[in-house]
């Protein structure tokens, strides 16, 4: 989407919503004013062994390793590989002011 549209037709909650992606040609930097994942800088790129323009993108984000690790466009969602420690729990009984209290302690 053009920087120009972008920063005049598109709403703040949409923007913060989602990854921008800005095109803006022949410049060092568009002229969104907001934050962009993605920006399209050219459509005329040139690419060994394909015949016509192609679009030039610079990526600010990880977006292959943000599909994959969510499950996405087929990919499977990485199971959780983290060891869970033992929780450790403690039965215990109080007394404050002459009340008992009593309950259970588990270690974080």
């Amino acid at each position: 989407m053009s920087a120009s549209h972008l920063n005049n037709f598109v709403e703040d909650d949409i923007k913060n919503r989602y990854a921008v992606w800005t095109a803006h040609y022949g410049v060092n930097k568009p002229s969104y004013s907001g934050n962009y994942g993605m920006w399209q800088k050219s459509s005329t790129g040139r690419i060994s062994g394909i015949n016509g323009d192609v679009d030039l993108n610079e990526a600010y984000a990880d977006y292959p390793g943000i599909i994959k690790n969510a499950g996405l466009n087929g990919f499977q969602k990485p199971e959780n590989t983290a060891v869970k420690s033992e929780q450790k729990t403690k039965e215990i009984e109080i007394k404050i002011d002459g009340e008992t209290y009593s309950g259970t302690l588990v270690k974080i």
